[in-house]
């Protein structure tokens, strides 16, 4: 929570209601900054160094494939198969280890939307190997195809790529090191416009 004490900036949030999170001011080294969701100062634009705003380096584009998960030759006749989930839990760092079953289709495990099962990526961003890791995650709530990518993941700052449509996965993969600098979401029809920035380190 921090410290207030004679000597020390003061950074202090004034909330009417903690559960909700209603901020009603905010003051930033002793100034009051925000008051009632308005911004009460003038914030300066940064010009930020074009090697800060192309930090994303895949090494090649994404296709779907690369967010498949095959199974083994000795499954491929299976329609179903128990496996390893990393269970979200809501608002917290830590995890949960999980067992589910999940469809095998084509060779493939592939995700439940009725199941709230979608596929985690994670992709190397930083030396551009290309390199994909994918596994399975439950919790997001998704219920249609889509996907969204972010480079803000401790500690490594990997990109991680979660979503429903391997199509949609290498979408956001792919724009988050776009000419745009800027990570997107996709949704949908992976031929469309991707939809808004997601967050990035």
């Amino acid at each position: 929570m921090g410290q207030i004490a004679p000597g020390r900036y003061a950074d202090i949030l004034l909330v009417t209601d903690l559960p909700v999170l209603k901020i009603d001011q905010v003051i930033a080294k002793g100034q009051l900054v925000a008051e009632t969701g308005r911004l009460l100062i003038d914030i300066q634009p940064y010009d930020y160094p074009d090697w800060v705003k192309d930090s994303v380096h895949l090494g090649r584009e994404l296709g779907a494939n690369d967010f498949r998960v095959p199974v083994p030759t000795s499954m491929q006749d299976a329609n179903m198969a128990t496996v390893n989930v990393i269970g979200v839990i809501e608002n917290q760092a830590p995890t949960r280890h999980l067992r589910m079953e999940v469809p095998i289709s084509g060779g493939e495990v592939g995700v439940d939307l009725s199941k709230d099962i979608a596929k985690v990526a994670l992709v190397e961003r930083h030396r551009g190997t290309g390199q994909v890791q994918v596994g399975l995650v439950y919790g997001f709530g998704f219920d249609v195809p889509c996907a969204f990518g972010s480079t803000v993941a401790h500690d490594s700052h990997h990109m991680i790529v979660v979503g429903t449509s391997e199509a949609d996965m290498a979408l956001a993969a792919n724009s988050g090191a776009s000419q745009s600098k800027e990570p997107r979401l996709g949704s949908g029809d992976s031929s469309q416009e991707v939809c808004r920035p997601a967050s990035r380190r």
